[in-house]
């Protein structure tokens, strides 16, 4: 994994499932960022694997990174995971998405999921 920084999100618009993985890519932590909140944007520590997926159609993320930015370090991919653009990717991109369904996601409107507990790797920004 290249020497990064933190990484910060917030959600503008809609909602994204952002998940925590580990070198094997298995999910340790999901959280739900919506515009609407309860968490509104997260901060990733340093050096921790993760993904995010669209919740709803709509959505619009600002993304900060600590600098200095190196497009060439910029994407670290586990070895273990499927090409971006191949229909293997939208497949796994599906069970993302599913998983934050199945743990209550329904809507902006009619979200009941509670949020999960903060790890090291995860600092809730509130408004």
């Amino acid at each position: 994994m290249a020497e990064a920084g933190f990484e910060c999100f917030l959600v503008l618009q809609g909602a994204i499932g952002l998940m925590i993985l580990s070198a094997e890519g298995e999910v340790d932590q999901q959280e739900t960022i919506s515009a609407s909140g309860p968490i509104r944007g997260v901060e990733v520590a340093a050096g921790q694997f993760h993904t995010l997926v669209a919740l709803e159609y709509d959505s619009v993320i600002f993304e900060l990174k600590q600098g200095p930015y190196v497009p060439c370090q910029d994407k670290d991919f586990l070895r273990n995971f499927p090409q971006e653009g191949t229909p293997e990717a939208e497949q796994q991109e599906r069970r993302w998405r599913d998983r934050f369904i199945q743990a209550g996601y329904q809507n902006r409107e009619a979200s009941t999921a509670q949020p999960t507990q903060p790890t090291p790797a995860i600092t809730r920004l509130h408004p």
